[in-house]
């Protein structure tokens, strides 16, 4: 069985937001008052919501770390329940759209197919709880109805949305073979460094770093997946974009060319976090110690910061570091995507 396509939020946006505008155009257009007063002040009311939703969580972006897809990049089972509370809210919108339709055109005098009689009493009652006459409701009511009820769903995910937790990373089977591997070397590595240490936190801390190794992992992989064919489409697709000012991609145009020619220089205290014998990409050890020291260090502030956003060395993810003190948030970022104070 052949996997399902997976829907872009955007389209299903779109969508939803070109059909509602429909809806309420039809409605403009007929003829006669007071239910179609209501009708039309309560689509418009259920369009500026959802424009509320769609702007401020960025629903509507195709790509982008302020897209409603990148936020999501790491929570599938959010995802899927927005996708599919889209859904709804598209279908119920074509259903009231077919029921103007099919108003509009039914000549006067006829009588219209009564579809009420068919629904269970019982089981309308659940679904409109909020309203004890809502069984004798018009049809192109209730579907409004079902558009409110859907936009109203959505607004109450913001919070969630806006803080999503990682399920994937904890679901995803990528780099498991890493915490067999180099757990015992972990162990032994650290019962050799702290002699007296229990035994059991030897084997939590043990297990903290062989999941840390698999955390790393999946978020080299999770980034290889999501860019992969990127050049290729790009290729296939530029006669699209060529009218356009600003080149759409998922990574800094600095990021995928190592050789490019940076014209602009940063400010002279960034020379100062730059690591000019090291090369970010090319440091294997995310917390490397200083031999005469015996202390960690944060590895310095990539170079490719002065530009703007870059990609993370560690997470994979793209970020920006602004601000007066960039070395305190680099150094904020690195702990927060490394954990290492963090133990199972």
């Amino acid at each position: 069985m052949a996997p399902e396509e997976r829907i872009p939020l955007s389209t299903l946006v779109s969508r939803g937001m070109s059909s509602l505008k429909s809806l309420i155009e039809i409605l403009a257009g007929g003829t006669g008052t007071g239910t179609k007063e209501e009708s039309i002040a309560s689509a418009s009311s259920h369009l500026e919501r959802f424009r509320l939703w769609v702007g401020s969580l960025g629903a509507h972006r195709e790509s982008g770390p302020k897209s409603l897809e990148y936020k999501l990049r790491d929570a599938s089972l959010i995802r899927d329940h927005i996708v599919t509370l889209l859904k709804d809210l598209c279908d119920s919108i074509d259903r009231a759209l077919s029921v103007t339709s099919t108003t509009e055109t039914t000549p006067e005098g006829q009588d219209q197919p009564n579809f009420d009689e068919d629904i269970n009493d019982e089981l309308a009652e659940l679904f409109y709880d909020d309203d004890q006459d809502a069984i004798h409701r018009p049809e192109l009511d209730q579907a409004l109805w079902r558009v409110g009820y859907a936009v109203d769903c959505l607004l109450r995910l913001s919070a969630t949305i806006r803080h999503p937790a990682p399920h994937d990373q904890f679901r995803s089977r990528v780099g498991a073979e890493i915490i067999e591997a180099f757990q015992p070397l972990d162990k032994d590595h650290i019962h050799h460094k702290f002699i007296r240490l229990d035994e059991s936190l030897i084997d939590r801390l043990a297990k903290a770093m062989a999941r840390r190794r698999q955390y790393f992992k999946y978020r080299e992989e999770h980034a290889s997946r999501i860019a992969h064919g990127l050049e290729e489409g790009l290729r296939s697709d530029a006669s699209e974009y060529t009218a356009a000012k600003t080149v759409i991609s998922s990574l800094p145009g600095h990021l995928k060319d190592n050789t490019c020619n940076n014209t602009t220089s940063g400010p002279s205290d960034m020379a100062d976090f730059y690591d000019m014998d090291i090369e970010a990409r090319s440091q294997t050890s995310y917390a490397p110690t200083m031999a005469e020291s015996g202390e960690l260090h944060v590895p310095r502030l990539p170079r490719e910061a002065c530009n703007g956003p870059f990609k993370c060395p560690f997470c994979h993810m793209i970020i920006e570091i602004t601000g007066d003190n960039k070395r305190h948030q680099w150094k904020y970022v690195t702990l927060s995507s490394i954990h290492p104070y963090k133990a199972p």
